[in-house]
């Protein structure tokens, strides 16, 4: 039975998702990012390089903003139940910033959908698990493997892409 109190709960939970995709997403707001995130904040699925806390979520916002100067989010959807709130995004940027992950920016035009799953506690998100399209990601920014070249293609790609990974951690993310 839902009850005035759980409406109110859930109309909060609801702000709360679209503050982190409107505000600290598409506008990169640090202030934000802070208030809403909890101290003990962990990213159960991080970005390469990036680490599990807070720290690690600033750099993940930051990588993608430097990458695509003109990154744009939309909210699409927010669903709540109890102490979980689900958000449904789409990002849309240029690939004219700096280089990521070792690749040079490609001028190439992206789109990105995906999901957000939180955890609140005490009024902050606590917990973060995350699925995008980050395979038509890849392809649109030119990164993927060329039609046709099968199993080769692929070990190339991967090849290619571990080694710019590994050289981004060696150079520190930079």
């Amino acid at each position: 039975m839902s009850t005035h109190t759980d409406s109110a709960k859930a109309d909060t939970y609801r702000e709360m998702a679209r503050r982190y995709i409107e505000e600290v997403w598409d506008k990169n707001s640090v202030e934000t990012e802070e208030e809403l995130l909890a101290d003990d904040w962990t990213d159960h699925m991080p970005l390469p390089g990036c680490p599990t806390g807070r720290a690690g979520h600033r750099q993940a916002v930051q990588m993608m903003h430097d990458m695509a100067p003109d990154m744009r989010f939309t909210l699409d959807e927010i669903v709540v139940e109890g102490d979980l709130v689900i958000d449904r995004w789409t990002a849309r940027g240029t690939f004219t910033g700096k280089p990521m992950y070792g690749f040079p920016p490609t001028g190439k035009k992206w789109t990105m959908t995906g999901l957000d799953l939180h955890r609140v506690r005490d009024g902050k998100f606590v917990d973060l698990w995350h699925e995008e399209s980050t395979a038509a990601l890849v392809e649109q920014l030119g990164m993927a493997p060329e039609p046709g070249t099968s199993g080769l293609g692929i070990i190339k790609l991967t090849a290619r892409n571990v080694l710019h990974v590994a050289k981004y951690k060696i150079r520190g993310g930079r």
